[in-house]
């Protein structure tokens, strides 16, 4: 998301130190008025931010007078369809060390899921579906990072009247490319997307390197504890 954010000065001093690079092709944030979150919870259950009344951007605003905030332009951008092989070949690599991690074995590429994700991806890119991309530093059209989310349609409840809500589905980050704030700027842009559609709530699953990164920009745990069943 590019141009006119407002970052806390600790936000831009990350910034500077950690992003080295502005995307060439700047377009319009959809979320104004931008300020980072930290909050801490409990690791056991999913991550998801707060509810609308307490969600990180209502926690912001109250607190949007107590901080000096300095307008940034963003690293991330909008991803585009010809973007969609490099989106897809980083969440491959993505898979693979959630492998690595959970069950110490690296699986393969798979050509054929490959192929079904783009595919799927292109169909909805721009619909229930979005990502955002931050382009590999002195390189045209190679993907750096990504963060791809999904909104979705919920029934309302007594803590969430709205039927709004976001998922991030995939986080990935070339491994050359990592620990330079990309991966962050990607996912900052998906919340503003997701709350600019009135989500009510954003949920993940976070692996345990990139947990401290999400519980840094307001993700809480803490919630019910999340089940699956394979049918």
């Amino acid at each position: 998301m590019s141009v006119a954010g407002t970052f806390t000065i600790s936000a831009v001093l990350d910034m500077a130190r950690c992003y080295g690079h502005r995307s060439t092709a700047p377009f319009e944030s959809p979320c104004r008025n931008r300020v980072t979150a930290h909050v801490t919870g409990s690791q056991s259950e999913p991550l998801r931010a707060r509810a609308p009344e307490t969600t990180v951007f209502g926690w912001l605003r109250s607190r949007r007078n107590e901080s000096t905030v300095y307008p940034v332009t963003s690293i991330a951008r909008i991803a585009r369809n010809q973007d969609v092989p490099g989106i897809i070949r980083l969440v491959n690599g993505m898979y693979a060390d959630m492998a690595e991690e959970y069950a110490a074995v690296r699986p393969p590429a798979d050509p054929e899921w490959m192929r079904a994700a783009e595919s799927n991806l292109s169909e909805r890119l721009g619909g229930d579906v979005m990502a955002f991309v931050v382009d590999r530093p002195s390189s045209s059209g190679d993907v750096a990072a990504v963060a791809v989310g999904r909104l979705q349609t919920t029934l309302p409840s007594p803590r969430r009247r709205g039927t709004s809500a976001g998922y991030v589905e995939w986080v990935a980050t070339d491994p050359e490319m990592r620990r330079r704030g990309f991966a962050r700027a990607a996912v900052t842009e998906l919340l503003c997307w997701f709350k600019k559609r009135d989500a009510g709530v954003v949920e993940l699953h976070a692996s345990s390197a990139a947990e401290p990164m999400y519980r840094a920009m307001g993700f809480v745990g803490g919630g019910p504890v999340s089940l699956s069943r394979r049918l």
